[in-house]
């Protein structure tokens, strides 16, 4: 299915790296590309859903007519239909889930990406197609063009869960209004509903405090903190990295102590041993891309990570693969030197935990819960361990709140 969309997809994903060098300079390009993902993603929703009623005929027939008749070759052919509908829709599901990623990339091109982040803590929206109020939104976002700004049409994206457009200021990039397009008067609980937990967004990113935002938090509070210095990654590296791979095959390359990454084309277990033998079967979290993808979101999108547009369309055929591994061991050696103890028993969100006594009352020790989102950025983001590692500890005098969830 992938194959088949090649040219479009090269042409898009092109486009996107483009733009994200050049955003203001070729900002029309960010409607042009948004007009492309609109066309392909109503025609992709469109035959998914033909498939899925096709699929609910042949299961009505198998329950009623097939019982009835007792043709077996019939219901064998029948069944065998309703598979193939079942992973053509898969495929199509999968091409949905690529475009919107071009969408990421667009959004992110634009916005911060930290202010992203709580966007993609929600459901994810039903289908474009067929949607109440999608020809007013659309008639918006070109609006917003023809006046100068930047605006992105939410459900074209993973991320963006909250509103219907997000309208970026001409001359202000980094400055945006979250847009909730209705026709008409709008009083459902529903509505209501929406604006509230947009408000709750908006001023949760104003005030950097919210409680009851995530759902895995609860009624506990939260706290956002800026950082201390500014992000440190390896994308150049990973570039790199995947030219050598075409070459060579397989590349595989430490970037700091304690991180690694591997880019392979082919997957001759002989090339593996090498990787085996380099960090010499020491405990590791190993994010391989490939099977991460495409439930993740939030992240930083491959489609601005990765820049070659074939490699990039590889990636997603499973062509090329791409892992991140981190010695566990690295992390324990940064943070028990100075009195912290590691522990790594990921449960509820938690990749790992940092335990100390507190001075004030030893009997109540204090300790910092590092979350599998925040860790999953060294392999999802390409950032390096260690400057994780600093930010985490850069956290340590606000531990006390024991009862806060993790970061």
């Amino acid at each position: 299915m992938i194959s088949y969309y090649r040219r479009s997809l090269l042409d898009l994903f092109a486009r996107a790296h483009r733009l994200s060098e050049h955003p203001v300079q070729l900002r029309s390009e960010c409607l042009e590309i948004q007009e492309m993902l609109i066309s392909r993603t109503r025609y992709i929703e469109r035959q998914i859903r033909t498939r899925r009623v096709e699929n609910r005929e042949l299961s009505r027939w198998l329950a009623i007519e097939g019982r009835i008749r007792r043709d077996r070759m019939a219901s064998r052919e029948v069944k065998h239909r309703r598979t193939h509908n079942n992973r053509v829709v898969e495929q199509y599901q999968e091409l949905l889930w690529i475009l919107k990623s071009i969408g990421d990339a667009l959004a992110f091109t634009y916005m911060d990406k930290w202010e992203i982040k709580p966007m993609a803590a929600k459901e994810a929206p039903g289908f474009l197609t067929g949607k109440k109020g999608l020809r007013l939104e659309l008639r918006v976002l070109r609006r917003a063009f023809e006046f100068g700004h930047v605006a992105i049409l939410n459900d074209l994206t993973n991320s963006l869960r909250y509103g219907d457009l997000m309208c970026i200021f001409r001359g202000r990039y980094g400055q945006w209004k979250m847009l909730e397009v209705k026709n008409g008067r709008q009083t459902s609980g529903r509505v209501h509903r929406q604006k509230e937990r947009a408000d709750k967004l908006v001023n949760y990113l104003a005030a950097d405090e919210v409680t009851g935002l995530y759902p895995s938090q609860g009624d506990l509070p939260m706290r956002r903190v800026s950082l201390r210095s500014e992000e440190v990654h390896y994308r150049d590296e990973l570039n790199d990295l995947i030219e050598r791979a075409y070459e060579q095959g397989f590349c595989f390359q430490q970037m700091e102590s304690g991180l690694y990454y591997l880019a392979a084309t082919k997957t001759e277990p002989v090339m593996y041993s090498q990787m085996e033998d380099a960090i010499g079967g020491k405990s590791n979290s190993c994010f391989v891309l490939n099977q991460l993808i495409p439930p993740a979101c939030g992240y930083y999108p491959l489609a601005l990570s990765i820049r070659d547009p074939s490699a990039l369309l590889d990636f997603h055929k499973g062509l090329l693969t791409i892992c991140v591994l981190v010695d566990r061991t690295a992390i324990s050696h940064k943070f028990e030197p100075l009195g912290w103890r590691v522990t790594f028993e990921p449960t509820d969100n938690v990749a790992f935990q940092l335990t100390r006594n507190n001075p004030d009352d030893p009997s109540s020790p204090c300790f910092i819960q590092i979350s599998e989102h925040l860790f999953a950025r060294v392999g999802l983001e390409f950032v390096g361990l260690d400057w994780l590692l600093d930010e985490c500890l850069h956290l340590w005098p606000r531990a006390e709140m024991q009862d806060s969830p993790p970061i």
